[in-house]
């Protein structure tokens, strides 16, 4: 799809002063497609800030060999998820940065900025049965279980980029039989050595590092609204959840002073309950660490 070469690029990023990792290999050419015209400069900044804002998770996660083919960005959320894991808080869960490797596609969570956070999830090709653009203009992953995700906001140029790089590296896939064994095709990923983590699972195998699991969170949520928020490090999302509860608790008290004492109490557990809830469903979109891997060791490399 593109006729410039590893050089060309990489002489153009030089010119612009912009130097990328030495650790990571990156396929230029396809990173950063073009190099020519208007407003190309501020384009190519742009799209490197969001590189280098990977960079010091892309050193530790990437294996011998791996080469970083595209970086883009986008929202994430799938038909089951959306009602079973976290559809009333999707808007708050789903910023992703999706790094496609010539051995995976990376997912990265993100904040709002586009910093990452240690929440990864990985798909190798092999599981990758489609990748297409849907009439409403997301990207649609089709994956061999049947797992459905599908990214809006990315913009069309990386979809184009997005389809050809992952129909390329299918075939490579296929010509040499490489299947690499998975535990579900988009795998969750841990935060402390990057090992997989099967789904309903909370303790890392290969680490031994801990997360909280949406049980846990949703009681202490119940317990004390916001606490679940503070788990899970949305200090910002606690604050205002504390904020709303005090009022439905002041509320509460109100109704009891005037003798409504069933309506009160009812609106004081309905207030807890929906917060345990939709922290439960936050909780399941995600691994938030809980204890620390008591061992620094990172995940093995795939077969």
């Amino acid at each position: 799809m593109s006729n410039l070469s590893h050089a060309e690029v990489a002489d153009k990023l030089k010119e612009l002063k912009l130097e990328l990792s030495p650790k990571i290999s990156y396929r230029l050419e396809t990173l950063f497609p073009r190099i020519e015209g208007w407003s190309v400069k501020g384009w190519i900044r742009v799209k490197f800030r969001a590189v280098k804002q990977l960079e010091p998770l892309l050193e530790e996660i990437l294996l011998k060999g791996e080469q970083v083919l595209l970086v883009t960005s986008g929202n994430e959320w799938t038909l089951s998820r959306l009602f079973r894991k976290g559809g009333l808080k999707a808007a708050s869960t789903s910023c992703r940065a999706i790094v496609m490797t010539n051995l995976r596609v990376l997912s990265f969570r993100t904040k709002d900025n586009g910093r990452p956070l240690n929440m990864i999830w990985s798909i190798y090709y092999s599981q990758l049965e489609s990748l297409e653009v849907s009439l409403l203009g997301y990207t649609r992953l089709e994956l061999r279980d049947g797992e459905k995700l599908h990214y809006p906001n990315i913009n069309k140029e990386d979809q184009r980029w997005m389809q050809h790089l992952a129909a390329e590296n299918r075939q490579i896939f296929r010509d040499h039989h490489f299947d690499p064994p998975v535990t579900q095709s988009c795998e969750q990923l841990c935060g402390q050595c990057f090992g997989a983590i099967p789904a309903d699972h909370y303790e890392c195998r290969h680490c031994g590092a801990v997360y909280w699991s949406p049980l846990e969170i949703g009681i202490r949520s119940f317990l004390l609204p916001s606490w679940g928020e503070i788990l899970m490090k949305n200090y910002l999302m606690a604050y205002f959840e504390f904020n709303l509860f005090f009022l439905f608790f002041m509320m509460a008290l109100l109704a009891a002073f005037k003798g409504m004492y069933f309506t009160g109490m009812s609106l004081f557990v309905l207030t807890c309950l929906l917060d345990a809830v939709l922290n439960m469903q936050a909780a399941a979109k995600g691994l938030y660490l809980k204890k620390a891997s008591p061992v620094g060791l990172k995940a093995e490399s795939p077969p």
